[in-house]
């Protein structure tokens, strides 16, 4: 006697994630991992933090505009149309060494990457590559990120330092107009360990971007 084996389709999960690994500088890799060291995230998760906060900041997306090689995006009031006449990012070559990095979004995320890969005109995956390098220079995503995802309670003398070293590098190749918070900048020299919340912030006069020295007056 057989038995007549049933074929039994596998549903797909609701919640599967999709994998991306971007090929990204090392410098920009360390970084990452610092800020996710900074933040107590995994790296994986950061990564997603980081592009969804750079599709919906209006400085980022208008960093990119020129860029659009088609569709139109509109911003509040603002419409940017694309076009294939605009220079292309998917040929920029990265410099010095790469590696890669792993970054996993669920499902409704990963239709955001897709979209923007469209207006770029770029894969996917090399999307999230631009956008990581572009939103970790952003200042008011950083706060953002050290606001809503920090799981330490307070910064000891060794996170504070590698915050220090974060706020170096973005200031060094920052490309938006943003200056950094008084208190996260306090937070970084030492003299406060606890992030309550952001107060004033300090203004560009108050950073010498190649000592890093703090001026307050």
């Amino acid at each position: 006697m057989f038995w007549k084996r049933k074929t039994v389709e596998r549903k797909e999960r609701s919640d599967k994630k999709v994998h991306v690994g971007p090929t990204i500088s090392v410098k920009l890799k360390a970084e990452i991992e610092r800020l996710s060291f900074i933040l107590d995230q995994p790296i994986q998760d950061l990564g997603v933090m980081l592009f969804m906060e750079g599709i919906h900041e209006r400085e980022v997306m208008e960093h990119f505009a020129p860029h659009f090689q088609k569709g139109i995006l509109r911003i509040e009031n603002t419409l940017f149309y694309g076009s294939e006449e605009s220079p292309s990012l998917g040929d920029t070559k990265i410099h010095g060494e790469t590696d890669r990095i792993s970054v996993r979004f669920v499902k409704r995320d990963y239709e955001d990457v897709q979209l923007f890969a469209d207006l770029l005109g770029v894969s996917p995956t090399r999307a999230v590559a631009i956008m990581l390098d572009a939103s970790i220079r952003h200042i008011g995503i950083i706060e953002l990120l050290l606001q809503k995802h920090n799981n330490r309670y307070h910064f000891d003398e060794v996170v504070s330092a590698e915050l220090k070293k974060l706020m170096r590098y973005i200031n060094q190749k920052n490309p938006y107009k943003a200056s950094w918070n008084q208190t996260l900048v306090q937070i970084a020299e030492g003299v406060k360990k606890r992030m309550r919340s952001l107060g004033k912030p300090v203004t560009s006069k108050g950073v010498d971007t190649e000592t890093y020295r703090w001026n307050f007056d």
